[in-house]
């Protein structure tokens, strides 16, 4: 058996201004470490700006807009925590993009408050059941971090949920050939 990885998987991270910058980075580490693809989409053009703990907070290029983003073009969704979850509760393409990621069973990434983004948009799932899995955890395609500590081992969840997901879909390609 072959062990799942991030290797040239392209994640798509979806903020708005105001959000956790600690997070952000440890995503940044973590994707490259793993040879991942990681993709900013938000509302925002141009540049989108962290809510550093202490000191200035920083801009960062947004790669795609949430507009023009289609769930199809990603392997994952990552929703971090931040005071841009008000902002992205109140952005339409925001639900329009983590419906189409759960509805296809398209793994999504949910870190600590961010799980309140999932139970927002009119999914069946709670953010208490979502943080029930804390440290981390998995429930089919929706992978669990409370935090940084557990990002290790929710890359690795995400990873598996990714290969679930496209050996779902061979296997739908598969029955279709042989009907």
């Amino acid at each position: 058996m072959q062990t799942a990885t991030l290797s040239a998987r392209k994640l798509a991270l979806m903020v708005a201004n105001g959000f956790d910058e600690t997070q952000f980075v440890e995503l940044q580490k973590l994707s490259m470490q793993n040879n991942a693809v990681l993709k900013i989409v938000s509302a925002t053009s141009g540049l989108v700006n962290s809510a550093a703990e202490s000191g200035m907070p920083m801009s960062y290029p947004v790669d795609t807009s949430l507009s023009e983003t289609l769930a199809i073009d990603y392997d994952a969704l990552i929703l971090i925590e931040g005071k841009h979850l008000e902002t992205l509760k109140d952005e339409p393409h925001a639900g329009r993009i983590i419906r189409a990621f759960l509805r296809s069973d398209m793994p999504v990434l949910s870190i600590g408050g961010a799980a309140s983004l999932v139970e927002a948009f009119g999914t069946d799932i709670s953010a208490a059941d979502i943080q029930d899995m804390a440290p981390h955890g998995r429930k089919d395609n929706l992978v669990f971090a409370s935090d940084k500590s557990g990002f290790s081992a929710a890359s690795r969840d995400l990873a598996e949920a990714i290969a679930d997901a496209y050996a779902a879909l061979d296997a739908e390609e598969a029955d279709s050939e042989a009907a």
